[in-house]
């Protein structure tokens, strides 16, 4: 395997990184402890904590800066933090949903998401259930058990702990990265569950304490897609992409949408945007390719449907789309290698797909016959 590329950062300026990613923790801390200090009534500590979190807000956005790489991931984490109180907590939302979650996500029982994040379902079982004995109203830990059950797809359990940390939460309350956290989630389970309805109903309380959230607006326009609100879909994946101008996955759902309302130029024009920021996709070349073919430019959506099958030798519906390209353009022999090469791929397609498949091969085949 290749080796990855490293930045190399001069002695001087490693040092001050390291003083700023000092500084990162402890405004997220500070956070942490604007909430706590909420709770309790404590107006005195609330503005000396609101004061500190927002004086370290500008250092911690100088790290991520300096820190930040052009992946999706981590333009994201940028994007999120600012000196905006609901666009740092957005950050936990990104953050959460990366494999290297932070446990300071939830400060109190840190060593029990410590135990989730590394996968040691034994250890968090059981830390879990000590600590929810002993503080049974805490709803940190129905939270992380929420998420445990979503994590290994049982749903209809993540949706009721999710429910649990609701019910337990001030719903009144204008920063709350937890209760955020449990209606994005348990809208996540739900849609697992079929229940598309009550998850976006979700995801809109959600965009609540989320509002610059690209991940929220991109599940919402799924969901409104499921329902058939093409429309309402269609805002939604524009609103990720007024927050985060990179999100490579936008730009392919809301092509999708676009292609669905008949709007042919504008899906090639996001489907071109995202594979200007993920080059590698083999679906973005497909996706492409479509309404290129339904327009009529058939040089440039052959050249797509090549460069899918590039990326990914085995796409089947890129083999069956050429195929049928071939056809249009009189290249029958190729054609019927291209729909053979798409019954014979692995997965994705339909059972009524390759049977239509097989029909036009036998057509394709019973021409060639002919003198």
């Amino acid at each position: 395997m290749g080796r990855k590329m490293r930045t190399v950062v001069p002695r001087g300026r490693q040092r001050l990184l390291l003083r700023l990613r000092g500084i990162e923790e402890r405004f997220h801390n500070a956070l942490d402890g604007l909430g706590s200090s909420l709770r309790r009534g404590g107006w005195k500590q609330f503005w000396l904590t609101l004061g500190v979190a927002t004086v370290l807000g500008g250092a911690s956005i100088l790290y991520t800066y300096k820190t930040s790489r052009s992946t999706e991931g981590t333009l994201r984490k940028l994007l999120a933090v600012s000196l905006s109180l609901p666009d740092t907590l957005t950050r936990r939302l990104s953050a959460l949903q990366d494999s290297t979650s932070s446990p300071l996500l939830i400060p109190r029982v840190a060593k029990v998401a410590q135990a989730l994040w590394r996968g040691d379902a034994t250890t968090f079982l059981r830390m879990a259930q000590s600590y929810r004995n002993s503080y049974p109203t805490d709803r940190d830990i129905y939270f992380l058990l929420a998420t445990f059950e979503y994590r290994r797809g049982e749903y209809g359990d993540a949706v009721a702990l999710y429910d649990t940390v609701i019910a337990l939460s001030d719903t009144t309350a204008v920063f709350d990265s937890i209760l955020g956290l449990a209606f994005v989630n348990r809208g996540v389970a739900r849609r697992g569950l079929g229940q598309d309805r009550v998850a976006f109903n979700d995801y809109v309380l959600a965009a609540r304490y989320f509002p610059t959230s690209p991940l929220v607006y991109y599940d919402l326009a799924n969901t409104a897609i499921d329902l058939s609100r093409l429309k309402e879909a269609d805002s939604f994946a524009t609103l990720a992409l007024k927050y985060d101008t990179s999100y490579a996955q936008a730009y392919n759902l809301r092509g999708d949408i676009r292609y669905d309302l008949g709007e042919l130029e504008k899906s090639i024009a996001d489907y071109t945007s995202a594979i200007q920021q993920n080059p590698n996709e083999a679906d973005y070349y497909f996706n492409r390719s479509v309404p290129m073919l339904n327009s009529g430019i058939i040089e440039d959506a052959e050249k797509d449907l090549l460069k899918a099958l590039e990326l990914d030798p085995t796409h089947p519906k890129a083999h069956a789309n050429l195929g049928l390209l071939l056809a249009r353009t009189g290249r029958v022999k190729e054609a019927i290698s291209e729909y053979q090469a798409a019954i014979d791929a692995p997965g994705n397609l339909p059972e009524g797909a390759i049977e239509d498949l097989k029909r036009r091969v036998t057509r394709l085949q019973a021409a060639l016959r002919q003198p």
